[in-house]
């Protein structure tokens, strides 16, 4: 008898401890509307409130009325740690959103779909952005990552086409597969020095991209890395890289220049398929050189190769301009990027060249002669002509400050002059032949 009701006993305390185990996990609502919240007093997570999205076909929703909503660190005594799984997907509502400083982890796919979404701003004691955490996102246009953040995981930011820009911190060790694929806007993605990884197709398809330094940890590049980036100029890649893979750089139409170090040993023959502008810079007897002449690339033996990229944050704002080592001085205007172009002012940089130059103010257009070669311009068009053969321009002439910008590389190889361009450095080297 006394073992029975002993029996009894520890199951009716088994089934009271289920019980409890159920009602701590018990989600209840923080707040009223459209801008509440359910969470969980067990596992410190958020969800969105229950119910369908306004736009269930998931189109882009322009006539949803948006709302804000601030997560506090604590609810009744529950401190917020975590965005559960799926949490605010396909939620249109969404308009803003703050995370609580407390936040440690976000579920895979806890935006995804929120096409309303402009901007997110990532706690620092968060280790990783999730697995498609923010996958088609559509107006998401601003991220700002934290401290902690050491990985961007597969398809974090995939298609989220209105993203302009990416500053990962120094902290950040690996970015995934397709993180950032289909970003079509993104113009400038900043890698850490810190970097170790990049998951093939991570910058795929973003088509805006105009150029990108791979740091020298990052030992390989893998297949469709940076395919189909249409504006991509200018590939820096420091010291480590080993090996570049299928398609990694394919249909990068505009790609001019990439930089390869002695230590990669083994590039896919279609890495490149349809970048006809493509000129590789590597060191003499290398792998990329013995690929550049097997494929025919143009190629230049540039000793400046190994150089390492320098963390984003140390990175000067100036852009510097040498000829045959001598740093030119612009008087006024500095040199600057527009549209992927680095444009000087036209006086400087004809007289340096050794031009006879000729100026129209009427039409704003200007003549260079140096020997057999004479160049036209005029400012605000994208023709130009090189001894009355017709060129376009990715950037035309402008007028800035009262001084006018002409593209540097265009002028110069005009004339000869053999253009090299330093990422890491924001330095063009001309070298006269």
């Amino acid at each position: 008898m006394k073992r029975m009701i002993a029996g009894l006993l520890t199951g009716i305390m088994a089934v009271s401890a289920m019980q409890s185990a159920f009602a701590a996990e018990e989600w209840l609502t923080y707040g009223d509307g459209n801008t509440s919240i359910r969470y969980s007093t067990y596992t410190g997570s958020v969800k969105r409130p229950n119910g369908p999205s306004s736009t269930e076909d998931h189109a882009s929703p322009v006539n949803v009325k948006t709302v804000s909503i601030s997560i506090p660190t604590k609810i009744n005594g529950t401190e917020i740690v975590a965005v559960e799984k799926a949490g605010f997907v396909d939620f249109d509502e969404l308009g803003a959103i703050e995370l609580p400083a407390t936040l440690t982890t976000l579920g895979e796919q806890a935006f995804a779909g929120a096409d309303n979404l402009t901007k997110i701003e990532l706690p620092d004691k968060l280790t990783a952005v999730s697995k498609s955490c923010f996958k088609s996102c559509d107006s998401l246009s601003s991220v700002k990552f934290g401290k902690a953040v050491a990985s961007v995981e597969d398809q974090a930011f995939y298609s989220c086409k209105s993203l302009k820009s990416v500053a990962l911190n120094s902290a950040c060790k690996s970015i995934g597969v397709s993180a950032f694929e289909l970003c079509s806007s993104l113009a400038t993605a900043a890698l850490p020095n810190s970097l170790e990884s990049l998951g093939g197709s991570a910058f795929k398809d973003c088509s805006a991209l105009t150029g990108i330094n791979i740091p020298a940890k990052v030992t390989k590049i893998e297949a469709n890395t940076f395919s189909g980036c249409r504006s991509l100029k200018t590939v820096n890649i420091a010291g480590n890289i080993t090996s570049i893979g299928k398609n990694a750089f394919k249909d990068c139409g505009e790609l001019a220049d990439i930089y390869i170090p002695a230590s990669c040993k083994k590039i896919e023959e279609n890495a490149f398929d349809g970048c006809k502008k493509l000129r590789i810079h590597c060191d003499k007897g290398s792998a990329a050189e013995s690929f550049a002449v097997a494929n025919k690339y143009t190629y230049v033996n540039d000793r400046n190769v190994n150089s390492a990229i320098a963390d984003p944050a140390s990175v000067p704002d100036k852009i510097t301009v040498t000829l045959d080592g001598r740093e030119l001085n612009f008087n006024g205007v500095e040199p600057q990027i527009i549209k992927g172009s680095t444009m000087v002012p036209m006086r400087t940089i004809f007289e340096e060249l050794g031009c006879i130059m000729n100026w129209d103010a009427n039409t704003k257009t200007v003549t260079a002669s140096r020997n057999v070669t004479t160049i036209k311009l005029t400012v605000n068009m994208n023709r130009a002509y090189i001894n009355n053969k017709e060129y376009m321009l990715d950037s035309p002439p402008c007028i800035v400050n009262g001084s006018t910008l002409v593209p540097v590389r265009f002028v110069s190889e005009a004339l000869g002059v053999e253009v090299r361009w330093d990422a890491a450095n924001r330095t063009v080297s001309l070298v006269s032949k």
